[in-house]
């Protein structure tokens, strides 16, 4: 397993597994054009996906906007920086959404220069324990949390023989 997640690594694969801290129930190994997860990001659901908490920098001295990073980012989080927006291209150099970047990395091995790195991302969402807590805020978030557990309760009252 090892061995083909590290192959993902070098075609330039985005790990993603389910958003949980305990027992995730898979790994999926996404690139830009065949993931309907990342197609989500790309079209501005950019907390769609779990981010790691870290978060990918470019060292603007050592970037010479080649845009190699700009084609491996899988999640298009990767641009020109706004301070070197109508400069010439040798004076231009790329930078981080730091909205959009999922901190997987992909960007890194990219960069012949080493102009880019991981970083902490300040304040790092938690992930829930598990996926039943996961599903819970799921259902919290979409304001459907109270509606589904009512129906909980409902189907077992009457499992248990209580209701008419």
């Amino acid at each position: 397993m090892l061995a083909t997640i590290e192959q993902a690594r070098t075609l330039g694969l985005t790990h993603v597994t389910d958003n949980v801290r305990e027992r995730p129930s898979f790994i999926c190994n996404c690139c830009r054009c065949c993931c309907e997860l990342m197609a989500g990001v790309q079209l501005g659901f950019h907390d769609g996906i779990a981010k790691t908490p870290f978060l990918a920098v470019i060292d603007p001295q050592r970037c010479d906007y080649c845009a190699d990073c700009i084609k491996a980012c899988n999640a298009k989080g990767i641009g020109i920086a706004a301070t070197a927006r109508g400069r010439k291209k040798d004076e231009r150099f790329a930078a981080v959404d730091s909205g959009i970047c999922l901190g997987c990395g992909a960007c890194i091995d990219a960069c012949e220069h080493r102009a880019i790195s991981l970083v902490p991302r300040p304040d790092p969402a938690i992930p829930p324990r598990d996926r039943g807590r996961l599903f819970a805020r799921v259902l919290w978030e979409k304001g459907r949390l109270w509606p589904f557990v009512v129906d909980r309760v409902k189907q077992r009252w009457y499992s248990l023989g209580r209701g008419v």
